[in-house]
């Protein structure tokens, strides 16, 4: 499992920088710790209320389970398992996607998911086998490869409080009370 999120637009970074918040791998049939894990890394990571759990269609047969037990919206990812590659190309290509590195002590060798171990280690191996087919790449980022699909490249409008701001001169430039 993977938590992205799109960048705010008042955060002055590039129209289409998505944040890999959190990371789950683990090789298990006990499903309560992976719902658990979403449960509280959504509650701790998201505050929006534009949030939904996409589900791989191979486990589209425990969809009302997971919404139960999460109390989200979970959509089946109806797809096929090359859509959303360039997508995801396209954001590790432009230097559009980041982790956020839970443990400032992994920045620069992970050891687990605080400092995204699995993301790390299943983009090295990303790209193409010789029938120009996505590789096999883990879960992990054929989760993320499944929410870039769904993000749009470019951001989202301004709030009206955000736009007003950004027609202000500093310092009321940086309020964004609503009006």
């Amino acid at each position: 499992a993977v938590i992205v999120a799109q960048a705010a637009q008042n955060a002055n970074l590039s129209d289409e920088t998505l944040f890999i918040v959190a990371e789950y791998k683990e090789y298990t049939a006990d499903f309560t710790r992976l719902f658990a894990w979403i449960k509280t890394s959504m509650n701790h990571h998201c505050l929006g209320t534009d949030i939904t759990v996409w589900l791989h269609p191979d486990s589209a047969m425990h969809q009302q389970t997971i919404m139960q037990k999460l109390e989200m919206p979970v959509q089946i990812f109806k797809h096929g398992a090359s859509d959303g590659v360039t997508e995801l190309n396209w954001y590790l290509a432009s230097g559009g996607l980041f982790g956020l590195i839970a443990d400032e002590t992994q920045i620069a060798v992970a050891l687990d998911a605080d400092g995204m171990h699995a993301v790390r280690q299943e983009a090295a191996t990303w790209g193409y086998n010789d029938k120009n087919e996505p590789s096999q790449v883990g879960g992990v980022l054929d989760c993320l490869r499944m929410i870039a699909w769904g993000f749009r490249t470019v951001q989202t409008p301004l709030t009206r409080a955000e736009a007003i701001a950004k027609h202000m001169p500093p310092p009321l430039g940086n309020d964004t009370r609503p009006y």
